[in-house]
């Protein structure tokens, strides 16, 4: 419990620290104009085929702007928020996958708490369980850290399998 805990406070200094930084330097050039230049470019049709990715809107004065950024910033922390995209900032598009990282960790770490004190063969089956009622409900994000700790789990086992047959050799 106390790796976990521990575990927790890192986790959210290690995903919420660099992504507020990216998106504090984008609110800074974003009001020194420097995508300016490029929206005509991003714009064009003919250069963007597939991808479409907007530049963050530049609003009209700094406080409206500063007011934005703060406002999006609440809401990429927002943990209980699980709709697609929840959590998603303007000023960073591409970090639409550290809130769904978080929320996705806090839920593992819930498991791994309510699943510590059972026997392997029982913990692997109520994850396997967890696992196919996830993967019901359309919770991608949850399958893949839930498929995590299952192969995590049974390293964990191997490697009890293999420490024992090494102490029964030692002991011969």
């Amino acid at each position: 419990f106390k790796t976990l805990r521990s575990s927790f406070f890192r986790q959210v200094l290690r995903l919420f620290i660099p992504t507020f930084a990216s998106c504090s330097m984008v609110f800074v050039m974003l009001r020194l104009g420097f995508y300016e230049p490029t929206r005509p470019i991003i714009a064009d049709k003919s250069l963007f085929h597939n991808v479409e990715e907007p530049h963050p809107v530049l609003l009209e004065s700094f406080s409206i702007q500063f007011h934005d950024w703060i406002m999006q910033m609440f809401n990429f922390i927002c943990i209980f928020d699980w709709s697609q995209f929840a959590g998603s900032t303007g000023y960073d598009v591409h970090l639409w996958t550290i809130p769904v990282e978080f929320r996705a960790s806090l839920m593992l770490f819930i498991t791994l708490i309510a699943l510590a004190r059972l026997r392997p063969w029982l913990r692997l089956s109520l994850l396997f369980g967890i696992m196919a009622f996830v993967m019901r409900k359309d919770r991608w994000e949850l399958v893949l850290f839930y498929s995590g700790m299952f192969i995590a789990e049974l390293d964990l086992i191997s490697q009890s399998f293999k420490s024992s047959d090494s102490y029964k050799t030692l002991s011969q």
